[in-house]
C-alpha cells in the first residue's frame, strides 16, 4: 500500500507539499491549514 504524506509548507497556513511514490508535489491546502479535527465549512484541509 502507498502513503500519502501533506505537510504546511512555508508561512502561509494555505500552502503545503504531497509526497508521494518517492515524489513531492506543491500544493495548495484550506485557507486556515491544516486539520485532524475536520469539520464541513471549517476552510481546512484534513
Amino acid at each position: 500500500m502507498n502513503t500519502i504524506i501533506v505537510k504546511h509548507k512555508g508561512p502561509e497556513v494555505y500552502l503545503g507539499s504531497i509526497r508521494f511514490d518517492d515524489k513531492t508535489y506543491t500544493c495548495a491546502l484550506g485557507k486556515t491549514g491544516i486539520t485532524d479535527d475536520k469539520h464541513e465549512g471549517d476552510n481546512a484541509t484534513p
